[in-house]
């Protein structure tokens, strides 16, 4: 394609917005549809699937798109505030002209001469109108929330049972007890919102949840550390504050349940069950009494509006290129949404995504000739590295995909020289305007916007980990070109697709994804210990101020900010 396509979006969420404004920016002929009355998708007033005091799990600098900064300081949004966002992102941009909502597909057929007919029902003035339309292009950023998925094993349960997606407040569940299935993020929030009301809230999961504080800065340095009272302190934090800190920087990458449930009537029985803590039983089964169970178990994904008669549709996100492009159906056909990042934002990668199918429909690009061999390659990697949960076909690491996206559109970040640039791209997290500082679509101006609300020494871990950071920055060039020289050697017989010991060499970074290679951290290597170097520089200078800083407070009696403890 090299002419301008007419493309078709469906859905107005998060990752819908992106796509229909990364084609109408590239010349393209562009309209997103959603049976919603307002744009947001999940974060839109009318959704009715988010609870009343949901926060999101990273920053308003993660969560924003590459080239429009959030006003402000660095923050967790609130659903709301994040709805606000997204409506002054439609403003800023003219969106809301390429919008049709009240709008659901009928069907959307590819027929002979590889175009879409779509039927489109909207609804007007209380009245439904029918219209077919012909569509070049087809990017479903509907999402992954489509049908909740309850599973049958609670189907003996006499109490309640409600999904997550219907769980608004922890009114629903005053005085009851409450048992929250699932150990995600959905979980985590049910579970401490209905604490505060419940009679009693039991957390059942197949796995040990892997649980992390928003604030790394306050749960280091406060043993009574609790999150929901620290939500209202967040003005004049500093990067270093949020968890994202220790899990998405350059610098960080250096670091190196029960089995099953039945339920009788309002007795739920746990076989096999291990406590998270400091308890441990060792008994066969455990019998907890409740009222309703809220079911954090996700959803499951629905395409039956799809056909594609010449070639079977996989509905497997890891089959699909870059979690994309479905195999024998990327020339005509996206997936937007269906990168969920182990830490990151999903609306983030559905934008980088966006910019790469802008360019393949202009024919800027093109996809590799074995892209669904490459994707069956990738989809592996990403089980084996993501084990404990093989079946989430979602889940991405955020660096690596992110980087590889870059690598096809032409926008990955390059290695700053300038002493206080350089440092913060090491330390900083890879917040999505890194990746408009060149290249293809770059938008300096919108990296700068960000990067210059903060100092060079604002992204630095709570002390422990930085000691460690530091160490590993000039440890680790050596390990990379240990594991490059001997790597081949190393992983002679390997039966895995991910080299022996990835997790200790350069990390999935270079490994995850098939454009992207060891040689590609041994550039970046020789940089790191430079970045060590100004790094070291910049915290010796600093000890001064911090000293005088100290030393005025004191003289003035006291009066610097104090930090009080959590209940």
């Amino acid at each position: 394609m090299s002419s301008p396509c007419r493309v078709l979006v469906v859905g107005c969420g998060p990752s819908g917005l992106a796509a229909v404004k990364e084609m109408q920016e590239a010349g393209h002929d562009a309209i997103a549809v959603d049976s919603r009355s307002q744009f947001g998708g999940v974060f839109s007033p009318d959704s009715g699937v988010t609870f009343e005091t949901l926060h999101l799990t990273i920053s308003n600098m993660f969560m924003a798109f590459s080239d429009f900064p959030p006003s402000g300081s660095i923050k967790f949004w609130t659903k709301d505030e994040y709805f606000q966002y997204l409506s002054e992102y439609v403003d800023h941009f003219g969106i809301a002209k390429h919008l049709q909502l009240k709008t659901t597909i009928e069907s959307a057929v590819l027929n002979k001469d590889k175009k879409w007919l779509v039927s489109l029902a909207t609804t007007k003035d209380e009245q439904e109108q029918t219209e077919m339309r012909t569509f070049d292009y087809l990017i479903v950023a509907s999402g992954a929330n489509h049908k909740p998925n309850v599973p049958d094993i609670f189907g003996t349960f006499k109490g309640e049972i409600i999904h997550s997606s219907e769980y608004h407040s922890a009114e629903q569940v005053t005085g009851k007890k409450v048992l929250v299935v699932g150990t995600g993020e959905s979980s985590v929030d049910v579970a401490s919102s209905a604490a505060e009301v419940a009679e009693s809230v039991t957390v059942w999961g197949r796995r040990y949840p892997d649980l992390a504080p928003r604030f790394i800065t306050d749960y280091v340095d406060d043993s009574n550390y609790d999150e929901q009272r620290a939500f209202p302190t967040q003005e004049n934090r500093k990067p270093k504050d949020f968890l994202e800190v220790t899990t998405i920087t350059r610098i960080s990458r250096n670091l190196p349940l029960a089995a099953c449930l039945s339920c009788n009537g309002s007795t739920i029985t746990f076989e096999k069950p291990g406590y998270y803590g400091t308890e441990f039983t060792s008994k066969d089964s455990v019998d907890v009494e409740a009222d309703v169970i809220v079911a954090c178990t996700g959803f499951a994904l629905d395409f039956d509006w799809i056909s594609t008669p010449d070639h079977e549709l996989n509905t497997k996100p890891r089959s699909w290129f870059k979690h994309s492009f479905p195999p024998g159906l990327g020339e005509h056909m996206a997936f937007v949404g269906f990168a969920r990042p182990h830490s990151g934002g999903i609306p983030q990668c559905s934008e980088m995504l966006s910019r790469y199918i802008a360019l393949l429909c202009k024919g800027e690009r093109q996809l590799p000739a074995d892209y669904a061999t490459i994707a069956k390659v990738e989809g592996k990697r990403e089980r084996e590295a993501y084990h404990g949960t093989p079946n989430y076909e979602l889940l991405v690491d955020y660096m690596a995909f992110m980087m590889s996206v870059a690598r096809l559109i032409g926008c990955t970040p390059k290695i700053p020289m300038n002493p206080v640039e350089m440092i913060k791209y090491w330390t900083f997290p890879q917040w999505p305007c890194f990746f408009r500082s060149r290249g293809v679509g770059a938008k300096p101006e919108a990296t700068k916007a960000v990067l210059d609300k903060f100092g060079p020494l604002d992204a630095m871990a709570p002390g422990p980990l930085l000691s460690m950071q530091i160490l590993f920055t000039f440890l680790m060039p050596f390990i990379n070109l240990f594991s490059f020289i001997f790597g081949p050697v190393i992983n002679v017989g390997k039966k895995t697709e991910l080299p022996r010991g990835y997790q200790f060499t350069m990390s999935k970074f270079c490994f995850m994804y098939t454009n992207l290679h060891s040689m590609d951290a041994m550039i970046e290597s020789s940089y790191q210990i430079l970045a060590g170097v100004f790094l070291i520089f910049f915290l010796v200078l600093s000890v001064p101020v911090q000293t005088a800083s100290l030393l005025m407070k004191h003289l003035n009696g006291g009066t610097g900010t104090t930090k009080k403890a959590a209940a």
